[in-house]
This record gives structure tokens, C-alpha cells and sequence, in this order.
């Protein structure tokens, strides 16, 4: 068996699960109430956590040990760092969705966290490696549901007039 696999689970199934847990956070905030908001957060947390731990461990064990088994020309240390950084990612964009948190400061750390740092996350994974299976592009523009919709469910909480 192929140790990219070994995780928790698939790589489809993971990515198959943040689909459905952001699609369904999504439709949670089309007509947003506080209470959907909060159950809105809870699916996109276990949807960023879903995609991103499994996209943090396949990359590492797809550097560490090369795709097919054999090692690759990409220090571990590349790996390692770049999967760090997805994870504090993942826990800061979490974080800053919990409601007791002031809006205006969680929007502006929102806005520093995906404007600021996931693009050069971003970059950081499609440039590092191009020679593996892992592929993160920019102009493959799927990582922006990360962003968009996690300013809908913050706006989600601001108080109504």
C-alpha cells in the first residue's frame, strides 16, 4: 500500500468531505442567523481541518518519501515547514471564528491571515513542489472558498441594525 494513503483517511474522501461540510456551510449562510452562523463554523471548521490536515500529511509523506517510494530531491525540511504552516493556518482561521471574539478585530486578523498569508502559502506549495503529486496552483483558484466563505460566516455574527 502506498504511504501517501496511510493517514486518517483517503485523499478523495477528505476532499469529498470538505466539499460537502463547506457547500453545506455555505447554504447555512444564505440566510444567516446566529445560530446558523455558529453551526456554519463548526462545518467549515471540520472541512478546513479535513482538507488541510490531510494535504499537511500528504505532503510531508510525499517528500519524505517520494511519491512512489523513492526518495526525492526536496528536503524533508521544506516539507516540514510548508506542512507547519498549513496547520497554523488551519488553527488561526479557526480561532478567529469563535463568536466571543470582537467582529472588527477578528475581521481585521481575517484579513491580515488571508490576504497576507495564504497567498504566500500558496505560492510557497505550487513553487516548492512542482515535481510531486501535490498540486496547489494559483491560478487554480479553489483555494479562495477558504477565504470567501470564511468572511461570510464572520459577517454571519455582526450585529443586526
Amino acid at each position: 500500500m502506498n504511504s501517501t494513503n496511510t493517514f486518517i483517511f483517503y485523499p478523495h474522501i477528505a476532499n469529498w468531505i470538505a466539499c460537502i461540510t463547506f457547500f453545506a456551510a455555505f447554504l447555512l449562510t444564505l440566510s444567516p442567523t446566529e445560530k446558523r452562523a455558529r453551526v456554519a463554523a463548526v462545518l467549515f471548521s471540520f472541512g478546513l481541518l479535513a482538507r488541510l490536515i490531510n494535504l499537511a500529511v500528504l505532503n510531508f509523506s510525499v517528500v519524505t518519501s517520494g511519491s512512489d517510494g523513492q526518495p526525492t530531491n526536496v528536503h524533508p525540511t521544506m516539507s516540514l515547514i510548508s506542512s507547519f504552516w498549513i496547520m497554523i493556518y488551519a488553527i488561526a482561521a479557526i480561532w478567529l471564528l469563535l463568536p466571543y471574539l470582537p467582529q472588527t478585530r477578528a475581521l481585521f486578523l481575517g484579513k491580515v491571515l488571508h490576504l497576507v498569508i495564504l497567498p504566500p502559502l500558496v505560492l510557497w506549495l505550487s513553487v516548492g513542489l512542482v515535481n510531486h503529486t501535490i498540486t496547489v496552483l494559483p491560478y487554480d483558484l479553489t483555494w479562495l472558498v477558504y477565504t470567501l466563505l470564511w468572511f461570510r460566516i464572520r459577517e454571519a455574527y455582526a450585529p443586526k441594525a
